[in-house]
């Protein structure tokens, strides 16, 4: 289970639970992080202790894979098996003592969520709040009521009440769902206060709620991240318009100068908005501005609002006409090419544009100026929205639109263009992308939504090679980055389109329902195609695509999947995908691929090599490597690795097979801290054309450099002790009754005396090492002759070492470099 706390993700993640999430948000944040770690490790170790006993019992048995009675006597018999036991009693004592420790529960009516993706957000500025966040499926279920959608949003805040001294917690909910809306509503449903609307024409749906019990969400991947990275997020924007209570936009008194371009204009203390927050989605009176000043210290400081400025372009100058509405509002129109640009913030950010005509719309404080200021500016003022029309040009941060008509909103920053062509130019590649649309709406700073687009990287009107779409979600946050000094990275960029044509000219040569993309070169998904002929293969064909443009998902950073797909005329059909990983605590691999082979394999040029008939028509593999680093230094490796036959990976992966790594089944826990270690190991053998020796387990023990006595002596000691079983190759004429566990320890411990004499280093030693076997035992001397077999031996070591440095200069000779 997971419970929000300032814990590292790895610690959250239990697959047995499926990613099980449990609020209340208890405050006792310290205790439970406690108690998780004590069952994150004390699980580990009773899972690690019954694998390594049974196995090693099962093994024992004389081969028979019956679970029996007798599993039980051979974990008690092992004494590492005992050890961890009592270790995970201990463990488990004390989380439960942590968990008496984490606050009482008061029953009530639960809320369970549930998804395929979860992503929780909060505030950094003590907002008790939360956020989750379902991109891929969602269901809710509170009493007898059932809700599922495509996408959700939901709020959660915290509401305690206290009743005879006991503290109760209960949760308004907030949820938003969009596309696929499914209710259900029993005969027995009574939650209380539940309020549902629907949005959108049908499409989309808030329900409000409270949750009088706990709160339960179950998701196959959960992330964290700030509530600052909603502005990104198009699902967060349309769920934030569809509950957030209207707003109207700030007056500024008529009577109000207009200042200077590098001035701003400031709102009056009487209707300073408060910043909105996520509790405020709860608030249903319909505005979050109070009807009275509260008293008190001002926590934020006010927000602030540059004035628009308009300067013409050629001569005559543009024509200006103020006029006033029956509403009470007003409107300027502009005729003539002009220039009209507002400033953003103090890092100078500025959005601007050009255009023939325009329709500005202002609350009286929008006025000429008798002559031009020191920008040159023919008006300014505050401007709540503008339309234009003609040769329009909007330039902001690295982006360039072009359009015949726009629609913009400077208070919501968003908009509408017509027939429009938007230019971003990524400076990481070097290269221009053009978006054309024939509509696109501006969600927000870094979102848009496009409309009949083509994507390409030629300015012309044809270009060679595009792709084309019935509607693109765009994800920009490039200038953001660039201006914050981040690295643009492929997460700048983010782009879903649907009903995708890759096109050559006007010759479409590849169509997908939908694709996901971070634009980098080339924006087809097909990473690599080889096509050859040869004897053995026939005609070859092998292609690799990007596997999460195909599915339609964003690939995080430090994420590449690949799917490929191959067909040879004289052997068969080939499918698979790799999948590579690393983050910032943890990295690893996936590779699989299946095919159906009909031909021989040549391996080398003797005969016993040549024309070797698989064992099946199906071959393939699969290969799986994980390392997770853990608290208090720790780190986990889980390997494991599958062939279909002997022959499959020097047939099809002959690189690998001679270069790459062992391949393993294997479970390897270790603690590295300053100069020890400590580590466990689990290996098995799977694949029984193989020649291995499986461990269960081995334990192993090193330190290094370890001073004592006034730091005039050293210690190293290394120690290990495993059950070892060698596994032969099926096909090989070695008995079987060799295939026997045994138990193998090894103990050396070294004690140096270091100390300098003039220009040499002196270190005399002493040494003492054991040697136990009882499987195969010890059968060489020191000088290699035989000798009789012995379970055990000693050794024992004296000397001293001597090392020193020489070395000469010689200023006359010079490098003819």
């Amino acid at each position: 289970m997971y419970q929000i706390s300032t814990m590292p993700a790895q610690q959250m993640l239990f697959p047995a639970e499926k990613n099980r999430i449990l609020y209340p948000f208890c405050h006792e944040s310290k205790q439970i992080f406690i108690f998780l770690q004590d069952w994150f490790f004390c699980v580990f170790l009773l899972a690690f202790a019954c694998v390594s006993a049974i196995i090693s019992t099962i093994m024992q048995n004389t081969g028979q894979m019956e679970l029996k009675s007798v599993y039980l006597v051979g974990l008690m018999r092992n004494r590492l098996s005992i050890s961890c036991f009592l270790l995970f009693i201990v463990m488990t004592g004390t989380a439960l003592r942590a968990q008496d420790g984490a606050g009482r529960f008061f029953a009530g009516q639960d809320l369970h969520l549930s998804g395929s993706e979860m992503t929780i957000h909060r505030s950094e500025d003590g907002d008790p709040s939360h956020i989750l966040v379902f991109d891929d499926g969602f269901s809710m279920s509170i009493g007898d009521n059932q809700f599922s959608s495509n996408m959700a949003v939901v709020w959660l805040e915290t509401v305690s009440s206290e009743f005879r001294g006991q503290v109760s917690i209960d949760y308004n909910c907030q949820v938003y769902l969009e596309g696929g809306i499914s209710i259900a509503q029993g005969k027995r449903g009574r939650t209380a206060g539940l309020d549902e609307f629907a949005v959108e024409r049908g499409e989309a749906m808030v329900a409000r709620f409270l949750v009088s019990g706990e709160v339960y969400a179950t998701a196959n991947n959960q992330s964290q991240a700030s509530v600052a990275e909603l502005d990104s997020s198009v699902l967060y924007a349309n769920a934030v318009a569809a509950v957030s209570p209207i707003r109207t936009g700030p007056k500024i008194a008529a009577e109000a100068v207009v200042p200077e371009y590098e001035q701003i204009i400031a709102k009056s203390e009487s209707e300073v908005k408060q910043r909105w927050q996520t509790g405020d989605i709860f608030d249903r009176r319909g505005s979050v501005i109070p009807d009275k000043e509260e008293k008190g210290p001002v926590s934020k400081d006010p927000e602030y609002e540059y004035p628009v400025n308009i300067a013409g372009l050629f001569k005559p100058a543009p024509k200006i006409e103020n006029q006033a509405l029956a509403d009470g509002s007003y409107i300027a129109t502009i005729t003539g090419r002009f220039y009209l640009w507002q400033k953003r913030n103090e890092a100078g950010d500025m959005v601007e544009f050009q255009a023939d005509n325009a329709v500005i719309f202002h609350g009286g404080d929008f006025t000429a100026n008798e002559g031009s200021t020191g920008q040159g500016a023919m008006a300014s003022g505050s401007v709540q929205a503008v339309y234009l029309k003609g040769n329009i040009v909007m330039t902001e941060l690295s982006r360039t639109i072009r359009a015949d008509e726009f629609y913009y909103d400077f208070k919501g920053r968003n908009g509408l263009a017509v027939a429009s062509e938007m230019r971003n130019f990524d400076s990481k590649r070097g290269l221009p992308i053009y978006l054309r649309a024939k509509s696109l709406r501006i969600l927000s700073e870094n979102s848009f939504d496009a409309e009949a687009i083509t994507l390409t990287t030629s300015e012309f009107y044809m270009p060679q090679v595009s792709m084309t779409a019935s509607r693109m979600i765009l994800t920009d946050t490039t200038g953001i980055d660039m201006r914050e000094g981040k690295e643009v990275n492929k997460g700048s960029y983010d782009g879903v389109l649907y009903d995708v044509r890759m096109k050559y000219g006007k010759t479409t040569v590849f169509k997908w329902p939908k694709i996901r993309t971070n634009f980098e070169r080339p924006d087809i998904p097909i990473k690599k195609l080889r096509i050859g002929s040869d004897s053995e293969y026939g005609t070859a064909v092998e292609s690799q695509w990007h596997l999460s443009r195909l599915l339609g998902r964003k690939e995080p950073d430090g994420v590449d999947s690949t799917l490929a797909l191959d067909y040879y005329s004289k052997r068969g059909v080939g499918a698979g995908a790799h999948i590579d990983y690393e983050m910032e605590d943890y990295f690893g691999d996936l590779v699989g691929y299946v095919m159906s082979d009909r031909g021989e394999d040549d391996l080398g040029r003797t005969s016993d090599r040549k024309n070797l008939k698989p064992d099946a028509d199906i071959r393939g593999r699969f290969t799986f490597r994980h390392r997770h680093y853990l608290p208090y230094d720790w780190q986990a490796t889980v390997e494991m690795s599958y062939l279909s036959d002997k022959n499959f990976l020097e047939e099809f992966y002959r690189n690998e097979f001679y270069t790459g790594k062992e391949k393993e089944t294997l479970l390897f826990l270790k603690r590295l801290k300053d100069n020890w270690s400590f580590s466990m190991l689990n290996k098995v053998r799977i694949n029984d054309f193989e020649t291995q020796t499986e461990e269960l387990p081995t334990l192993e023990f090193h330190i290094k450099g370890l001073s004592f006595w006034n730091d005039s002596l050293t210690y190293y000691g290394d120690n290990r002790i495993s059950r070892l079983r060698p596994r032969f190759d099926d096909t090989s004429e070695t008995s079987t009754d060799k295939e026997q566990f045994g138990t193998f320890a090894f103990s050396r411990h070294e004690v140096d005396l270091p100390f300098t004499w003039g220009t040499f280093k002196m270190v005399p030693f002493v040494a003492g090492t054991y040697g136990m076997d009882d499987n195969v035992g010890f059968t060489r001397k020191l000088d290699g002759d035989v000798a009789s077999r012995q379970t055990s031996s000693w050794l024992s070591e004296a000397g001293i070492r001597v090392s020193t440095m020489y070395w000469k200069e010689d200023q006359f000779i010079r490098s003819r470099l």
